[in-house]
């Protein structure tokens, strides 16, 4: 597994500068999601999810950390679709593309919650940080996400390509802050038992130290 540094990603309720960065207001339900823009991390199902929600929630607010680094014409109309989809729904001053980010953890810790709404994922490393932020997660099940949060309680996992029911997720986390709160806990607890990069690097070195024991056991 990958693993993260939890000095780095770590829960933080100051979050009011990097919002104020965009001028979000403070108490705003601020719904996120990151990566590339590319066809397989399907941020046009979030993009349409959170259309479908954002009369019934007029103080949301969409934050797209990534850029698209494909210059592949499917790729780059894929991106140009999903901005014309924004501008045509009239929200282009509700969902913000930040680009390139830096500063991921304060990225995360300034969301209610984090969407990772991908058809395809091995291991999302952005799911390893929002969570070990405490942010609420929503994702898709594929790939290795059933691996990073075994039990419903840590995170709500759904089918990919399905933005009206990622939808309801949404707005069933951002209607509940107790709710949030409690996905949030499990999420940091789950991420911290099992990814810390400390614990992933001394398993590494275990594994190497026992391929090695026995190659050199079999020379002797």
């Amino acid at each position: 597994y990958n693993g993260i540094d939890l000095n780095e990603f770590y829960p933080d309720a100051n979050h009011k500068q990097f919002r104020e960065r965009f001028g979000i207001e403070s108490d705003a339900i601020v719904i996120g999601t990151a990566g590339q823009i590319i066809l397989r991390k399907d941020l046009d199902n979030t993009v349409r999810a959170f259309a479908m929600i954002a009369d019934q929630m007029p103080d949301a607010q969409l934050l797209i950390a990534g850029e698209r680094n494909s210059k592949k014409t499917e790729t780059v109309l894929y991106d140009r679709n999903i901005q014309k989809f924004v501008e045509a729904q009239g929200l282009k001053n509700r969902i913000h593309f930040l680009g390139y980010v830096n500063e991921m953890a304060d990225f995360y810790r300034s969301l209610d919650v984090f969407v990772h709404s991908a058809r395809q994922e091995p291991l999302g490393r952005v799911l390893l940080e929002a969570a070990a932020c405490g942010v609420p997660v929503i994702a898709t099940r594929v790939g290795g996400t059933e691996e990073l949060f075994a039990s419903p309680d840590q995170a709500i996992l759904i089918p990919p390509s399905d933005p009206a029911l990622l939808a309801n997720a949404i707005r069933d986390l951002a209607d509940d802050f107790k709710l949030r709160l409690r996905f949030g806990k499990k999420g940091y607890e789950a991420i911290k038992a099992k990814f810390d990069i400390l614990d992933v690097s001394h398993g590494l070195i275990n594994h190497y130290q026992g391929l090695l024991d026995d190659t050199i056991a079999k020379r002797l």
